[in-house]
């Protein structure tokens, strides 16, 4: 899983739509599409939070993620 192409498209996605999925442009939501992973496929393990030296809320991340974009 490649969390920082899927980290760096859940924060633009964020701050674009406010996690408002009507405001979310398409172009967004198309590169999201395209990832090869997505946030449906995170079990909320933990072990990337252990993992980031930035304290990163992944999992929390993800579940935004998730019903952002419909996981």
């Amino acid at each position: 899983l490649s969390n920082r192409t899927l980290c760096a498209c859940i924060r633009q996605a964020f701050s674009a739509a406010g996690a408002l999925p009507e405001l979310l442009p398409e172009t967004v939501r198309e590169h999201y599409a395209a990832l090869p992973h997505t946030a449906g496929e995170c079990v909320a393990c933990g072990a990337c939070e252990s993992r980031c030296p930035f304290g990163v809320p992944v999992i929390e991340n993800m579940k935004k993620a998730g019903a952002l974009f419909g996981a």
